[in-house]
């Protein structure tokens, strides 16, 4: 297989890694977690349709789901089956004599290892049904799974390349790491915020109910998030300010970082104001949310990578 192919493959795992974390969210706002209520089968069956053909038809818990909820829960479990064949298959070709000098298999196993603790946590969340703490676990290792990926496809991407890391100080490094750190963080939190409907908990902005740390558990980790979710928008800024006096080469990258964060921050302001004045639009609009916030994710691990390996092998340069 020519390195192109191969690129492109690793390229189709990543969109339907993507759409499985999006759809792993539109399994959590239409309340789906628990509609197959077993793993990895679903009603102890790989095909639960139509629902006469599961005894006592989809109840779960005294609480009976529509068959939409029961095709998200099955369609995220089925992507996410197909995602993992499509990585074992690259696994396999990192392997390959012509690639095998590039050390491309290290990252491949790495991805391997961390969609198999994926698979295990997608069957903590079914057997705690659906608790926040799983929830966020859930999220955040996925999106671990997703920054493997983007690095298993630099270094694909770099067959052929010679890679020249960007001339940058170390502060303006631990930035950029902080900067991901943070939004990884935010994104967890987050998760634990809608799994356990705290999303509109306190109301409009800017403090909560009147007080800036509220006494209640849910209403203090709705305000963590906002907290980080400032702190994410503060650090865009000065990442812009940074790299403009101290490393040019990065300007674009850092402008790119806070659009990012910026469009994700009013998604996250219209999306807090449809629980009192547009609530039929929550679920879309969680859902929005939560896919931009991926794509600010992409970026700051995009940006890791330019630090590592600089422009050769990025998504424009192939």
């Amino acid at each position: 297989m020519s390195s192109t192919l191969l690129l492109r493959l690793v390229g189709i795992t990543l969109i339907t890694t993507y759409f499985v974390i999006v759809l792993g969210g539109a399994t959590r706002v239409w309340e789906a977690g628990m509609s197959c209520p077993d793993w990895p089968k679903c009603y102890g069956l790989w095909w639960p349709w139509p629902e006469s053909r599961v005894a006592g038809g989809y109840m779960v818990d005294g609480t009976h789901y529509q068959a939409y909820q029961v095709a998200l829960e099955w369609g995220h479990r089925l992507l996410a089956m197909l995602t993992g064949y499509m990585l074992l298959g690259i696994t396999v070709i990192s392997f390959l004599p012509k690639y095998r000098s590039f050390r491309i298999w290290p990252i491949a196993i790495l991805s391997c290892v961390v969609l198999a603790v994926q698979v295990k946590l997608g069957g903590v969340t079914v057997w705690y049904n659906n608790v926040p703490w799983s929830v966020a676990l859930h999220l955040g290792n996925a999106l671990i799974f997703f920054a493997a990926l983007l690095w298993l496809r630099r270094k694909v991407a770099l067959v052929g390349q010679i890679a020249v890391p960007p001339s940058v100080p170390t502060w303006l490094k631990g930035l950029f790491i902080g900067f991901a750190g943070l939004v990884l963080l935010i994104m967890m939190v987050g998760a634990t915020v809608s799994s356990s409907y705290a999303g509109g908990i306190c109301g409009g902005l800017p403090s909560c109910g009147g007080m800036w740390w509220p006494q209640d558990n849910l209403q203090q980790v709705h305000m963590i998030h906002r907290a980080a979710a400032l702190a994410v928008f503060a650090l865009s800024i000065v990442l812009m300010i940074c790299a403009k006096k101290v490393a040019p080469e990065l300007r674009k990258t850092a402008k790119g970082l806070h659009i990012l964060v910026l469009v994700q921050a009013v998604f996250g302001i219209i999306t807090l104001y449809s629980f009192s004045h547009y609530p039929s639009w929550y679920q879309q609009l969680s859902l929005i949310h939560l896919g931009w916030g991926v794509f600010v994710w992409m970026g700051a691990v995009g940006s890791l990578l330019t630090l590592r390996y600089g422009k050769a092998g990025s998504f424009h340069e192939r």
